[in-house]
């Protein structure tokens, strides 16, 4: 595993899967290049139940460098994984970003989260989203207000208060 120096932030990129071989990720390629350069740690959760996929992903996993394996035991659900990372491997100055294997994250996006937890402005934030759309383009996340069923869609970046976000993206410090 390689991790950045002491001092210095760190983010671990939480993928959890279920069913799904970890080449399948479809941010794989973005995250990879996160680790490649020692910005970022990418650990798989895997929730998987079929043999054939767990031992693969198990495989696949020892030979990248920047990537840690977390087989569950099962389909043993997201916050369990969530906890494990936040408990058992990431350190307390480290970020955490959450992730599912389906959504596809821009390169200007993780630099953009890379900048955020990097270089924090006068105002630091503690939970760092984007704006996400869904597949015909029309914005999904965050909302707007103070009730969960909102229906004011954020458009624009910057620093929010009560707002509601999706778990894919998400970056929390640690």
């Amino acid at each position: 595993m390689n991790t950045r120096s002491q001092g210095t932030c760190q983010l671990y990129i939480c993928v959890v899967l279920y069913n799904t071989k970890i080449e399948q990720i479809r941010s794989l390629e973005g995250f990879q290049k996160l680790t490649g350069a020692r910005k970022a740690v990418l650990v798989i959760c895997d929730n998987s139940t079929e043999e054939e996929i767990i031992s693969h992903n198990q495989q696949y996993a020892a030979g990248q460098s920047g990537m840690l394996y977390h087989g569950g035991g099962g389909n043993i659900g997201l916050p369990k994984n969530y906890n494990y990372v936040l408990r058992e491997v990431a350190p307390k100055d480290a970020w955490v970003m959450l992730s599912d294997d389906d959504t596809l994250f821009s390169d200007a996006y993780l630099s953009e989260v890379l900048r955020c937890i990097e270089e924090p402005g006068k105002e630091k934030a503690w939970i760092v989203t984007g704006l996400i759309k869904s597949g015909d383009g029309s914005a999904f996340s965050p909302k707007k207000g103070n009730q969960i069923f909102a229906n004011e869609f954020l458009d624009q970046p910057g620093l929010y208060e009560n707002i509601y976000a999706v778990n894919s993206g998400l970056t929390i410090s640690r």
